[in-house]
């Protein structure tokens, strides 16, 4: 790791902090989003399959109470069942027009996540194997400054008073360095 005598304002500090707790949060929601996509797309697929076999349901709301016979006339020329069939279809086919929305959003937000989690990556891949375990344990686990202590101090060869705030300083001054948040 590369350890830089800049310093680094409050407000910036926060700013840095911010955007890897961010980082952590989007990686488990970029996640999920894939999961949805994943599955929306199988729906459409479902969907498709139910329309190439037709396997909708009619409706036919005439029982038939005696053996008379009955002629329905149409202006259309269609008949009660072909037009309950075609509106069935057509009900289906706007369900897959809503699914096929939904994915185009989720995946206009995963490209978004994607570029936010690149831009961090890239920063974090410039740390040391052991700078990246701290920012796991502080900013992806959230775990509290003993436990990370306890899992991270031989590493370091500091003392427990000064450990977790030398650690986290010059860790978020080197990103907000490479972030050109500070010259």
């Amino acid at each position: 790791m590369i350890i830089l005598k800049q310093e680094i304002d409050e407000k910036t500090f926060k700013k840095v902090e911010g955007m890897l707790y961010r980082y952590y949060r989007q990686k488990k929601e970029l996640k999920d989003i894939q999961d949805k996509i994943i599955f929306l797309e199988k729906e459409i697929e479902r969907i498709e399959k139910r329309i190439r076999t037709t396997d909708v349901t009619i409706i036919d709301f005439y029982k038939p109470g005696n053996m008379e016979e009955r002629v329905q006339t149409s202006s259309s020329n269609t008949s009660y069942a072909e037009q309950q069939m075609t509106k069935a279809i057509e009900d289906l086919e706007k369900q897959q027009l809503e699914i096929k929305k939904k994915i185009l959003r989720l995946t206009c937000k995963e490209s978004n996540l994607r570029e936010f989690i690149y831009t961090i990556d890239k920063n974090i891949e410039m740390l040391g194997s052991k700078e990246k375990k701290f920012i796991e344990l502080k900013y992806g686990k959230c775990l509290p400054i003993l436990e990370i202590y306890r899992q991270t101090y031989d590493q370091f060869n500091l003392e427990q008073a000064s450990y977790y705030n030398s650690v986290r300083n010059k860790i978020v001054e080197n990103i907000a360095h490479w972030m050109n948040l500070i010259k």
